[in-house]
C-alpha cells in the first residue's frame, strides 16, 4: 500500500522497480562520499531481490524499504527508502 504526501508517493518497494530507479541511482555523484560505486541494473535487481526475499519481520528487525516518486504528472522516480525498525523502538533510516 503506498504512503502518500502533497508532493511525494513512496511505493513499497518490487523488483521492478529496479528499472525504474536505476537511471537516477546509477549517477556517480551519488556516490561522492560513500566507499560504494553505482550497480549495474542486473546487480540491482539483484540487490532488491535479496531485499525482498530476506526475512522482513522477525524478532530483531523490520525491513521496510519505499520507492520514492513525485506526485506530479510526471510521476518520476526520485530515490528510495530503507528502514530497519528494531523491538526497542529505534531504527536506521538510510
Amino acid at each position: 500500500m503506498p504512503l502518500d504526501t502533497d508532493r511525494l508517493i513512496l511505493e513499497p518497494l518490487e523488483i521492478a522497480h529496479a528499472k525504474k530507479l536505476y537511471a537516477g541511482l546509477s549517477d556517480a555523484t551519488l556516490y561522492k562520499f560513500s566507499p560504494n560505486d553505482p550497480l549495474s541494473l542486473d546487480d540491482l535487481t539483484e540487490r532488491y531481490q535479496r531485499i525482498l526475499h530476506s526475512p522482513r519481520n522477525n524478532n530483531i528487525e523490520l525491513w521496510r524499504n519505499w520507492a520514492v516518486r513525485l506526485q506530479d504528472g510526471d510521476s518520476e522516480y526520485i530515490g528510495m527508502i530503507e528502514t530497519s525498525i528494531f523491538p526497542n523502538d529505534y531504527a536506521y533510516v538510510a
